[in-house]
């Protein structure tokens, strides 16, 4: 194991004045290490914050922000709340899906995950729907991936489809969909 480092005094005069980023780059050391005499001395972050650190705040998480400036997650919400500014949101909102007649018709006619995707909604807001208005789950009555069902959906229109499985062609235009049958025939009948 290598002997530790010896510290000059001007070495340590840098600890808290600069950045641990860079005085690891102008000593040509690990940030780690710099990160660990700093601490040893009791020094602290220093903690004056230039422009282009105060405007990466709310950008990015607290967590990302500390990571990239080498300062602690604590440091970083400090100095965003103080500027009033506010924390990033983790992912986009989403707005709430307007169902119209055409779309609640398709619940309980396929499994929530294919109506979901169809509709472009989560999978959560097809059952939260579902379940509001009392319509039980899809529970097929035959195995669509059942290769002569599947021949069928291929080959046939949707109605024939429907007429042979017993569902409806609304629930057989689902299952054209999710499979990706490709039909000379006009799709949802």
């Amino acid at each position: 194991m290598p002997a530790p480092r010896q510290w000059t005094h001007d070495e340590d005069k840098l600890l808290g004045r600069l950045p641990d980023k860079e005085v690891a780059g102008r000593l040509g050391i690990d940030r780690g290490t710099v990160r660990r005499r700093r601490r040893v001395l009791g020094i602290p972050v220093p903690s004056t914050w230039r422009r282009d650190e105060d405007a990466v705040l709310g950008v990015h998480s607290d967590i990302e922000v500390a990571r990239r400036l080498d300062r602690t997650v604590g440091q970083v919400s400090k100095r965003r709340l103080k500027l009033g500014i506010a924390a990033p949101m983790s992912r986009p909102a989403r707005r709430p899906y307007e169902w119209t007649a055409d779309a609640v018709e398709l619940l309980g006619e396929a499994p929530d995950h294919v109506v979901a995707e169809l509709l472009g909604c989560s999978e959560a807001c097809v059952w939260r729907k579902r379940q509001r208005l009392g319509i039980p789950p899809f529970r097929p009555e035959h195995n669509w991936r059942d290769e002569e069902i599947r021949h069928a959906v291929a080959s046939r229109d949707d109605a024939a489809v429907a007429a042979i499985t017993g569902t409806s062609r609304r629930a057989v235009s689902i299952v054209r969909c999710r499979y990706r049958h490709k039909t000379k025939y006009r799709v949802g009948g």
